[in-house]
């Protein structure tokens, strides 16, 4: 009769040990700041809710520890700093020392058309990534997301709620991928 080889009863040994968890590296600190620009000359005011809660937990899926910053801070702030390095320096600012990494979502929805009784809106989404120090120039990312509606009633909120899935995922990716090389 044959034995088996040591080897291979080492290999068995090993498969049937238990297996610690991968350790998970401590989530980084992010501030972030949700806006939907209004397209009358107005104040940016917050994104609606579930959308703000639909990226707040990709953000966190992706490692970042994110604090939401209130629409009431910023919107008049925002209204009058129109450029991604004025937007993160007057950010960074408000942050003071230690400040953590910027992530600013700026959405602006559109009305484009009707097409067979369905109604066509872009939503067009403006990502701003900052490091902690005031010296580095902001990563910029644009993207649109194209969405239906169907009543007439239903405006901007209801174009960037029905965006939020592929506007979350997007922030996600891009925010995840930048902050992972820093």
């Amino acid at each position: 009769m044959r034995r088996p080889p040591v080897v291979l009863g080492l290999f068995a040994a090993l498969a049937c040990a238990p297996k610690a968890p991968p350790a998970l590296a401590p989530a980084r600190p992010a501030l972030l700041v949700a806006a939907l620009e209004p397209l009358a000359d107005a104040p940016p005011r917050g994104l609606p809710p579930r959308a703000e809660a639909r990226l707040v937990e990709a953000l966190r899926g992706v490692g970042l520890d994110v604090a939401p910053v209130p629409a009431a801070d910023f919107g008049p702030a925002l209204h009058t700093r129109r450029t991604p390095e004025q937007r993160t320096a007057w950010l960074q600012s408000q942050a003071g020392d230690g400040a953590p990494l910027l992530v600013v979502v700026a959405a602006e929805a559109h009305f484009y058309s009707q097409i067979e009784g369905r109604l066509r809106w872009t939503v067009s989404v403006e990502l701003l990534l900052a490091a902690p120090s005031a010296s580095d120039r902001p990563v910029v990312h644009h993207f649109e997301v194209p969405v239906f509606l169907q009543f007439l009633h239903e405006k901007e909120d209801a174009a960037v709620d029905a965006a939020a899935p592929v506007i979350a995922r997007q922030v996600a990716s891009f925010a995840g991928a930048w902050s992972g090389g820093l």
